[in-house]
């Protein structure tokens, strides 16, 4: 009666065995992760502070390209009639809009300067940017991968203690019936022991790997669709 419960169990620790031997790559969903990349891009504070500086280095180009109105004066003058055209108050023959440019040389050969800098420092911030959104789909990736691991390690520690379980309330009753041994009780117990230790850990460390990853996307992962 003893050999055949041990049987028995022993199939369940090999069906456990089975289980875990199989490949993670089917667990790896990479249409749901794309989804993890875009929410990141849009949510994780780091790439909003990369897009806000991409957009003031684009104003900043702009601006250095309008600077150069900054050589042309426009004024308007008024003289009311009956009075002369040229007086201390009003020293000029026309009136009204009076259009003057300013130029000096070194002001006019700067401006192209300024632009051509501000072009760069914009066609750099775009290069930091995309480096970033690189070097953050990867931490994603990362986070999305190790994620799955735990999940489906977690499913392993979880039948391997159910197992053990199992396999240790069998024993006991073998041993209180003076079937088995206290040896064989001993190693059970123990092993029923650290199979729940394992299954504890494992949970820990996959509440931290969600954490993670939640944490990059800005979003809880049961609210991804």
């Amino acid at each position: 009666m003893f050999m055949k419960k041990i049987f028995f169990v022993g199939l369940l620790l090999i069906g456990g065995q089975s289980f875990a031997q199989e490949s993670i790559m089917g667990e790896i969903n990479y249409e749901f992760l794309e989804k993890l990349i875009t929410l990141a891009k849009e949510n994780y504070p780091q790439s909003k502070m990369a897009k806000i500086q991409e957009e003031r280095s684009k104003s900043a180009v702009t601006a250095a390209k309008v600077s150069y109105l900054d050589l042309i004066n426009v004024s308007y003058f008024y003289r009311p009639e009956n009075r002369t055209a040229l007086n201390p108050e009003n020293p000029f023959i026309f009136n009204g809009f009076q259009v003057g440019l300013s130029l000096s040389p070194g002001v006019f050969f700067q401006k192209p300067s300024e632009v051509k800098q501000a072009k760069a420092e914009y066609e750099m911030t775009l290069l930091q940017t995309k480096s970033f959104e690189t070097t953050l789909t990867n931490d994603v990736k990362s986070r999305y991968y190790n994620y799955v691991q735990l999940l489906y390690e977690l499913r392993i520690r979880t039948q391997e203690s159910q197992d053990s379980k199992i396999s240790f309330e069998t024993i006991r009753v073998s041993y209180e019936s003076g079937e088995a041994e206290l040896e064989e009780y001993s190693q059970a117990k123990a092993t029923a022991t650290q199979a729940g230790l394992a299954l504890v850990q494992t949970e820990i460390n996959y509440l931290k790997a969600k954490d993670a990853l939640e944490e990059i996307i800005g979003r809880k992962i049961e609210e991804v669709q």
